[in-house]
């Protein structure tokens, strides 16, 4: 409620000195004799002025505006001496008003130029303003007043110009330097017409101020605009760059959010694994350890169970060793399982040769496709330990090419009996290798013939199609 009476009170009083200037001739003496050009240039001082006021009071945070609006007004009583100069209460209203835009256009230089510490700019300049105003009047008893004035707005202009131009200097920018010559241009006016008054010189042979005044305020008005357009343009770039950077925030968010959850499953996996690992270790493992133990101490009659116990422990082992993680590394694999077949081979008399270079690691090799691996390998040298009467096996592995993509080959051969391809097989055994080789997305051969022994090539691919 406080804030619209203010407002109005402020449209009221610009309405009344915008009245006065515009008032009837027959009601105020000698006014007829005053020249349109001045009629007209009253009214569109008085028509800024109310549009500065009415910008302020929309936009109460743009101190600009309101400065702007001081200056109009000021100017519209400056008016009232060069309109109705019978009038000795309109020739003290001027005087006064003369002092007040001075005031008023050095608060606007502050807050335009952001000149820092504010407040003791503005206080300075009202101080100079009120001294000025009690000199002047002082002065007007020895006849010295115009003179004064003209001195006084003199220093004034010098002083602004010279505020405002270090600014200038520094930013270059196109309202500053407009902003900086008006104010100026105002001033200096306002001295030339104090100047005449006090037949310091003659003149153009009109007052300038009432004239000047319509184009510096335009002129403050252009700048603050631009300034105003300038900084809401920054603004929305601002705000544009503020929502960038909230969408990639939120991107890099549900990023973090996916890579943490994926980290929680994949640690609810290795902890599943490692309680798997145990409880296999320490429950069925354990119980074919003792099978075995138990076995092997009752003699020869119990050699084909001590077999199977045995075969059924390897299983069981390489089942386990699939489910550490081999982080995509064929080379630990096959690493894991040479560890537990190899003293098989020793028993056997069955000599390694291990040719394993390191390769690539393959993303999609989790425990899953490991087990396959080892099973297709574990077949092959079973195959070897139970019918080739092989004394050498050679393991390779190498990076090669198939149909043009890369890949790895891995090549487990034997010098033993061999075996015809063209005879049917009388197990699963090759069959499940084959499926197992399918569902790795590799390509599995077998190659033999009697008396050259058996080489079974798998091609695992680096890049794996989805399957």
């Amino acid at each position: 409620m406080n804030r619209n009476r203010s407002r109005a009170a402020l449209l009221l009083l610009i309405g009344l000195v915008a009245a006065s200037d515009a008032a009837n001739a027959a009601e105020i003496p000698g006014l007829a004799n005053i020249s349109p050009t001045a009629l007209a240039s009253t009214a569109l001082l008085a028509a800024m002025t109310l549009f500065s006021a009415i910008g302020w009071l929309m936009r109460r945070q743009v101190m600009g505006l309101a400065w702007l609006s001081l200056i109009g007004l000021t100017g519209l009583a400056i008016h009232s001496e060069a309109l109705f100069s019978a009038s000795p209460l309109a020739g003290n209203l001027a005087i006064v008003a003369l002092y007040v835009q001075v005031f008023a256009c050095f608060g606007f230089a502050v807050d335009f130029f952001g000149l820092r510490p504010a407040r003791t700019w503005i206080i300075s300049a009202a101080c100079a303003a009120a001294a000025a105003i009690a000199v002047h009047f002082a002065a007007r008893s020895f006849g010295w007043d115009r003179l004064a004035s003209s001195m006084m707005l003199g220093i004034a202009c010098i002083c602004l110009t010279a505020l405002t131009l270090r600014q200038c200097l520094r930013s270059r920018r196109i309202e500053d330097v407009l902003a900086s010559a008006s104010l100026g241009l105002g001033l200096l006016c306002l001295s030339l017409d104090q100047a005449t008054a006090a037949n310091i010189w003659s003149g153009p042979g009109f007052l300038l101020s009432p004239y000047v005044s319509i184009l510096t305020l335009g002129m403050l008005g252009f700048a603050l605009v631009r300034r105003m357009i300038a900084a809401v343009a920054a603004k929305d770039t601002q705000n544009a760059m503020l929502e960038q950077r909230i969408e990639r925030t939120k991107a890099n968010l549900m990023i973090s959010e996916s890579a943490r959850r994926s980290l929680e499953v994949s640690s609810a996996v290795t902890h599943e694994r490692e309680r798997m690992m145990r409880e296999i270790h320490d429950g069925i493992g354990s119980s074919l350890v003792a099978a075995l133990a138990s076995a092997e101490r009752q003699g020869k009659q119990s050699t084909t169970a001590v077999v199977a116990l045995k075969s059924a422990l390897t299983d069981l082992r390489i089942a386990v060793d699939s489910l550490e993680p081999v982080e995509g590394n064929v080379t630990t694999l096959l690493a894991s399982l040479r560890y537990r077949i190899e003293p098989e081979l020793k028993k056997s008399g069955i000599a390694i040769d291990w040719k394993v270079n390191e390769v690539p690691e393959l993303d999609w090799l989790d425990s899953p496709n490991a087990l396959h691996i080892l099973r297709i390998f574990q077949e092959a040298l079973g195959n070897t330990l139970g019918h080739a009467n092989a004394t050498r096996v050679q393991v390779i592995c190498k990076m090669d090419l198939h149909d043009g993509r890369p890949g790895i080959r891995i090549e487990l051969s034997d010098n033993g009996a061999g075996f015809d391809l063209s005879e049917p097989a009388r197990g699963r055994g090759r069959k499940n290798m084959l499926d197992r080789a399918e569902a790795l997305g590799g390509k599995l051969t077998v190659q033999s013939a009697p008396g050259s022994g058996s080489t079974t090539v798998l091609w695992l691919p680096f890049l794996r199609p989805r399957l």
